[in-house]
This record gives structure tokens, C-alpha cells and sequence, in this order.
């Protein structure tokens, strides 16, 4: 059985692009995951993790582990915080986005299946 610690600061890529700064690693394949996916991503302020989508194969989860993201939804804008959690259904209803505002870094781990 494979363990991966999230607070271990190891990343498996990085994104420096103006507004998409980001660190992240891919949780599920170093555990050895085989039908959940999971990623963990550390997102520099100022920064967006993802442009605004949907999934329609699957639902994603967010859970905050670190910060004070803004998610954005068909249904506005709002500020999650540390130990918040997010199920996007599938199709369009789903929509998201995960933008850091703040001053300080946000982490996130996403969930897939």
C-alpha cells in the first residue's frame, strides 16, 4: 500500500504563467490509484488554478487545505475557507473556477471519478 503525506512539499509540475501560478501533484497516481483521481495544487495569489469549466463524464470535489479561494459558479462568486468542501455535478450546472484572491497562498485537493 502506497502513502503519500499532503503536507509534504512535493510537487509533480508547475505553472508559471502571469495569473496561473501554480504547484501540483498528482495525489491518486502516487498511492496508486486506479478509478478515483486525485490532485492536490498549491495556487500563488493573484492566481487561478483552472479556467472556468465543467466535466461531463464525471463530477469533481474540492476540498480546501489551506486559504481563502474564491470559487465561481453559475451561481456567483463566493470565498470557500480551510476545511470546505464542493461536489460539481455533472453538465453545465457544474461549472467552476478556483481563484486566490488573497495575500497568502490557497491549497486545494480535487477529486475525480
Amino acid at each position: 500500500m502506497k502513502i503519500f503525506n499532503l503536507y509534504a512539499d512535493e510537487w509533480d509540475e508547475t505553472r508559471d504563467r502571469e495569473g496561473w501560478r501554480i504547484k501540483e501533484t498528482f495525489v491518486g497516481h502516487r498511492i496508486g490509484g486506479g478509478l478515483i483521481g486525485a490532485s492536490m495544487s498549491e495556487v500563488e495569489p493573484g492566481s487561478k488554478l483552472w479556467p472556468y469549466h465543467t466535466h461531463y463524464a464525471n463530477e469533481e470535489w474540492v476540498i480546501v487545505l489551506a486559504g481563502q479561494p474564491t470559487l465561481r459558479t453559475p451561481e456567483g462568486e463566493q470565498i470557500l475557507k480551510e476545511g470546505d468542501a464542493v461536489c460539481f455535478p455533472r453538465g453545465n450546472d457544474g461549472g467552476h473556477q478556483i481563484i486566490n484572491r488573497p495575500a497568502g497562498r490557497s491549497a486545494c485537493s480535487c477529486c475525480r471519478r
